[in-house]
C-alpha cells in the first residue's frame, strides 16, 4: 500500500496543528517579515496551514522566561520578527471570530454563484467582526495587549473577561463569549452588519465539517479546541491556585509563584486502523452504539501511555474484535477536535494486516464487528455520499461508511482505489 495524498481530505478533515517546532532552523538570528513566517510554516503542511501566533511572545506574563529564550539565536530569531509584526497588527486590520459555547459564529459565503447557480446551499465561512463588537458587549481579554491598539481593550465598569486565542494568519483571533447571553451577542453583530449581508449564527463544528469551507473548517476548529481547552483549566492541577492565559492563549500560567507551573493545550492520541486480511481479500468494519444506524467504520481506540502506536492498533482490534494483527503501518494523521469528553484528538490512520479471520466481539463496546467484501465496500462508499452531504440516507436498510470529512473513508477509499 502507498500512502495516500493528504489533500485527498486534509483540507476538509485537518483542523487543528501546530508548526511551530518545525519553524525554528528557518530564521537565524535576523529579522524576518510575519508573512515570510507565515508563508513557510503553511509550506509545511498542504492542510493544517500555518498556526504560527506572531505575538504569542509580546505579552507581559511571557516575558517571565524570555530571556532563556533569547539565548538561543534561532529562536531569538523568530521572537523579535514575531514582535515585530504584532506590533504591525492594526485594529482596522485584526478580525475577530466568536466562539459561544464551543460553536463558531458563521455566515454563508455570498460570493460563491456557483452552489446557488446549482440550487445547492452556498459553504459556511467565519463571520469575522471588528473590534468595536467587543467594545459594544463590554468585553476585555485575559491578555489585554492582544488588543492593545483598540477601544475594546479597556476595562470598563461593567466588562466581562473573556479567553481568546490566535489563529492562522496576522491579525486573526478567536474570542470566546461563552459568558455573555447568546442573542446580545448576535445582536452587536448585527449592528455592524450591511442591511444585505446574509444572516450570521453559532454552528457547532461537527455539522461544519460537511457544510463549510476548508479554510474556515481550519479556523473554527482550532478555535474551539483551545478555548475548550482554556475553559476546562482555569485552575492549577499542582497547587489549585487560578491560572493565567499568556502567549496569546498559546499556555497557561499558575499564578501562584511557589509553584509556575506552565500548562499547555493536550491533544489525545487515537490509533484508527484498517484491518486488511489479503487471503480473502476483505476488510473489518465495525459500530459501536454511538454511531448512527447502519454506519460502519474502522476500528480506533486511545494510544496508552507510553505506548506505540503499532501495539495501540494490535490491543484495540483485539479487544473489540477477537482479531490478531500482525503488521501495521501508519498512513496519515487528521486533527480532530469535536473528541470525546471536549478534548481535542489526532487521528493516527493505519492499515493492518490481519493473521486471524475469527471474530470475538466485546459486545461492551461494539455492537456489531463484521468482514466486508469489495462488492460490500463499493456499496458502502457508494451509500455514504449522503453522510458526505450532510444528508441522511434514503436507503433506510442500506450499510454505509463515514463521509469524506473523516479519515476512515479515506482509509477505506484508498484500500479499494488500490486494489488491496
Amino acid at each position: 500500500l502507498k500512502p495516500f495524498s493528504s489533500s485527498h481530505f486534509c483540507l476538509r478533515g485537518g483542523m487543528v496543528g501546530h508548526c511551530r517546532p518545525a519553524l525554528l532552523g528557518v530564521v537565524s538570528g535576523s529579522r524576518a517579515p510575519s508573512a515570510m513566517l507565515a508563508n513557510t510554516a503553511a509550506s509545511l503542511h498542504p492542510c493544517w496551514g500555518a498556526h504560527l501566533s506572531p505575538s504569542s511572545l509580546t505579552s507581559d506574563s511571557s516575558c517571565n522566561f524570555g530571556c532563556r529564550r533569547m539565548q538561543n539565536p534561532r529562536r531569538a530569531g523568530i521572537i523579535m520578527a514575531a514582535a515585530a509584526a504584532a506590533a504591525r497588527t492594526s485594529a482596522a486590520a485584526r478580525r475577530l471570530l466568536l466562539s459561544h459555547r464551543g460553536r463558531q459564529l458563521v455566515t454563508e459565503d455570498a460570493a460563491d454563484k456557483g452552489h446557488e447557480a446549482n440550487g445547492e446551499v452556498p459553504p459556511m465561512v467565519v463571520a469575522w467582526q471588528p473590534d468595536e463588537v467587543l467594545r459594544d458587549l463590554g468585553v476585555c481579554l485575559e491578555e489585554p495587549k492582544l488588543l492593545e491598539e483598540s477601544r475594546a481593550t479597556g476595562a470598563l465598569e461593567h466588562s466581562v473577561l473573556c479567553s481568546a486565542v490566535s489563529l492562522a494568519g496576522e491579525g486573526r483571533i478567536a474570542v470566546d463569549v461563552t459568558a455573555l447571553e447568546e442573542e446580545r451577542v448576535l445582536a452587536a453583530v448585527r449592528r455592524h452588519l450591511p442591511a444585505d449581508a446574509p444572516p450570521t449564527s453559532f454552528v457547532e463544528t461537527r455539522p461544519l465539517m460537511v457544510q463549510a469551507s476548508p479554510a474556515a473548517l481550519a479556523d473554527c476548529g482550532r478555535a474551539r479546541a483551545l478555548l475548550n481547552w482554556h475553559g476546562s483549566h482555569r485552575f492549577c492541577g499542582k497547587c489549585g491556585a487560578p491560572t493565567t492565559s499568556v502567549g496569546v492563549g498559546a499556555k497557561r500560567l499558575c499564578s501562584d509563584s511557589s509553584c509556575g507551573a506552565r500548562l499547555y493545550p493536550r491533544t489525545d492520541p487515537v490509533a484508527i486502523a484498517l484491518v486488511v486480511h489479503s487471503g480473502s481479500d476483505r476488510i473489518l468494519l465495525g459500530r459501536s452504539g454511538r454511531l448512527r444506524r447502519n454506519m460502519y467504520t474502522c476500528l480506533s481506540g486511545f494510544v496508552e501511555p507510553n505506548e506505540p502506536v503499532e501495539e495501540a492498533v494490535r490491543r484495540e482490534v483485539y479487544e473489540e474484535s477477537g482479531v490478531e494483527v500482525g503488521t501495521v503501518r501508519l498512513l496519515q494523521s487528521q486533527p480532530w477536535p469535536t473528541g470525546r469528553g471536549g478534548s481535542c484528538e489526532l487521528m493516527l490512520g493505519c492499515v493492518a494486516e490481519a493473521v486471524s479471520t475469527e471474530l470475538h466481539v466485546d459486545i461492551t463496546e461494539m455492537e456489531d464487528v463484521r468482514w466486508f467484501s469489495r462488492t460490500d465496500v463499493e456499496a458502502a462508499l457508494e451509500a455514504s455520499r449522503w453522510a458526505s452531504m450532510g444528508r441522511e440516507n434514503p436507503d433506510p436498510a442500506a450499510i454505509y461508511v463515514p463521509g469524506s470529512y473523516a479519515i476512515a473513508h479515506h482509509l477505506i477509499r484508498h484500500w479499494l482505489e488500490q486494489g488491496g
